[in-house]
């Protein structure tokens, strides 16, 4: 393969996308060659591209992706060529650094999955143990949001949502929709927030038992309405918006959970009061990323159509179209846009 070239979308600067011929990378024993079907825009591929990240250039964004098995290492024994699957992003150390060591995976520090990894190309190297086989009958682009959906499921735990919860969902945009959806399938009464009309009416359509703009209707009031004056058990803020969260916590049930899920950009101090949290003993606590559980569980969810993430796609376009991809992220008018970099 040392010969080898491939299609991939290189970002050299912010606003600086080019589609260029590239090596395939060499396989080690332990690795598999993905010829890559779909992969979806991330916000973080969104921030290299806008110029609000720190990764060094140039670089092949994405990394939500899908595909099938074009070739296998020597030492690979779990995987045919032509067998559909996913892969995990984050190659995890596991034993090197100490958060890997202490059980917190989701923070290795050798993984920088954010803004990189290679998923906008027609192929890409992966170890066989970060691939996830899929059934034959697995909608392909459906199974490129399996990345997205374990961030997801991470914050779900990290909120406890479960049966019989009362969850608020702060922002529609596909993270929004996607805990909206993952909450539902937990069994939770689901009250989505968002200002933008079109988002709102797809959380409804995704599930979402209450929806609410907040600039038309007070959120606090709605959500003490829809449970009789005790408040939420949990809210999850997935837009990097002081204002949202400033707005939201108030909305608490006692010894609910606030999960700051979105980050913000730029970073701004944020002002709660802590009388409420102190004697509402309220927990607040963020979310990212995702461990090897909450990956397994997505893909679980995806392929039993347990969650529906195809429902969320807006747009899907070839390879030589990233830009504008990205900038139809930038104008928040759709939902999620996933490149195709293969046809079957």
């Amino acid at each position: 393969m040392g010969s080898r070239k491939m299609k991939a979308a290189v970002c050299y600067a912010p606003g600086d996308i080019r589609l260029e011929q590239v090596p395939v990378g060499e396989l080690a024993p332990d690795q598999v060659l993905v010829r890559v079907a779909f992969c979806g825009i991330c916000p973080s591929d969104f921030r290299v591209y806008d110029g609000r990240s720190s990764h060094k250039l140039p670089m092949i964004l994405g990394h939500e992706f899908s595909g099938w098995v074009e070739e296998i290492g020597p030492g690979v024994t779990r995987f045919g060529v032509g067998e559909p699957v996913v892969v995990d992003p984050a190659d995890k150390c596991y034993t090197q650094c100490p958060p890997c060591r202490r059980g917190l995976t989701n923070k290795c520090t050798g993984v920088q999955v954010g803004g990189g990894g290679d998923g906008f190309a027609e192929y890409r190297v992966a170890k066989e143990a970060r691939v996830y086989r899929l059934r034959p009958t697995t909608d392909l682009v459906a199974a490129s949001l399996a990345e997205p959906l374990a961030c997801v499921m991470h914050g779900q735990h990290r909120a406890g949502v479960g049966l019989g919860s009362v969850v608020v969902v702060v922002g529609s945009g596909p993270i929004g929709l996607l805990h909206v959806t993952a909450a539902r399938s937990a069994g939770a009464k689901v009250i989505a927030s968002e200002v933008q009309p079109a988002r709102l009416a797809a959380a409804a359509e995704l599930g979402a038992d209450v929806t609410v703009d907040p600039t038309k209707r007070d959120l606090a009031e709605v959500v003490r309405q829809e449970t009789g004056g005790w408040g939420a058990n949990a809210i999850i803020v997935a837009v990097g918006n002081k204002a949202a969260i400033e707005g939201a916590v108030g909305s608490l049930a006692p010894q609910g959970t606030i999960v700051l899920f979105a980050g913000m950009y730029p970073n701004v101090p944020i002002s709660l009061d802590p009388n409420f949290i102190h004697y509402s003993e309220i927990n607040v606590t963020g979310s990212s990323d995702y461990t090897d559980q909450d990956f397994f569980e997505a893909v679980a969810f995806i392929e039993d159509d347990t969650i529906d993430t195809r429902a969320l796609v807006s747009d899907i376009l070839p390879l030589e179209r990233v830009v504008e991809g990205m900038e139809i992220v930038r104008s928040a008018r759709k939902l999620k846009v996933v490149i195709q970099a293969n046809q079957p």
